[in-house]
């Protein structure tokens, strides 16, 4: 195995929990984000990992890199923000 060994103690974490007391609306948040963990494009930058817990949306994001936590945290708050509006937002036609 080739490259440098990042040691624990120069890992970031970041955890971002959402609570909700609707359980469709944590499952549908899941299920909008569980693409994105599963196929990331560039897992340099970090690992993320997103669980339901009660009624609680847990992300967990660890990178080797202060700025590789600061751009995945910033993805996946833009990603959240994104399907809440679309959740939230009546359907016309």
């Amino acid at each position: 195995m080739s490259g440098k060994k990042v040691s624990e103690k120069n890992r970031y974490k970041l955890r971002i929990t959402v609570e909700s007391l609707e359980e469709k609306v944590l499952k549908a948040l899941y299920q909008s984000l569980l693409p994105e963990t599963v196929s990331q494009p560039d897992r340099k930058r970090g690992d993320v990992k997103i669980t339901v817990v009660g009624r609680r949306l847990i992300i967990e994001i660890e990178s080797a890199s202060a700025s590789g936590a600061r751009a995945l945290l910033n993805a996946y708050i833009y990603l959240l923000m994104t399907a809440l509006q679309v959740i939230k937002e009546p359907v016309t036609t």
